[in-house]
C-alpha cells in the first residue's frame, strides 16, 4: 500500500499564495464594511478594471478579473442594482459596461481604503522583494494561461 504524501505548508508556494489571497480578500471586505461600503472584493475587482478602462465589454471584464462569464454577469447585475454601472448592448451578443457617476465617485471615496490595506500588507516587505514577488506572480499567471486558463493582461 502506497503511503500518502505528508502535507507541509513551509515551502509550498501554492499554499502561501492561497493564504495570501484569502487574507487579502478578508481584509478588503473588513475595510469596506468598516468604512460603510456595501461591496464585495469581487465587485471591487470589476469596478477597479472599469476605473482604468472607463468602459468594457463583459467578456473583457471576465478575462481581466479571471472569472467566468456567468459570474461576471451576476457581478455586473449586482453593481447595476447599486447604481454603480450601466450596461448597454453593443450587438446581439455583447454588453458594454460603463461606470455611472456614482461608480466613478466610489473610487475617490474607497480607493484610499484599499491603498491602506495594500500598504499595510506590504509594509514589512522590501522593495526588492516586492519586485521579485511581482515578477514571480506574473510568471505564474503567464504559465497558467499557457495551460488554457486565460491570457494575462498587463
Amino acid at each position: 500500500m502506497a503511503t500518502r504524501p505528508k502535507f507541509e505548508s513551509g515551502p509550498n508556494a501554492l499554499y502561501w499564495l492561497n493564504q495570501a489571497h484569502h487574507a487579502l480578500r478578508g481584509a478588503i471586505i473588513r475595510g469596506f464594511k468598516a468604512n460603510g461600503a456595501d461591496l464585495t472584493a469581487e465587485q471591487w475587482s470589476v469596478l477597479e478594471y472599469l476605473w482604468f478602462k472607463k468602459q468594457a465589454p463583459q467578456t473583457a471584464i471576465a478575462k481581466a478579473t479571471g472569472r467566468d462569464k456567468p459570474a461576471v454577469t451576476r457581478l455586473v447585475v449586482s453593481l447595476e442594482e447599486k447604481g454603480l454601472v450601466k450596461r448597454t448592448r453593443a450587438d446581439m451578443r455583447t454588453n458594454i459596461v460603463k461606470l455611472t457617476p456614482k461608480g466613478v465617485h466610489l473610487h475617490e471615496q474607497y480607493g484610499p481604503v484599499l491603498r491602506d490595506i495594500v500598504s499595510s500588507a506590504l509594509s514589512s516587505v522590501s522593495k526588492k522583494d516586492i519586485g521579485i514577488m511581482h515578477q514571480a506572480l506574473k510568471t505564474l499567471a503567464v504559465n497558467l494561461s499557457k495551460s488554457g486558463r486565460q491570457e494575462v493582461e498587463e
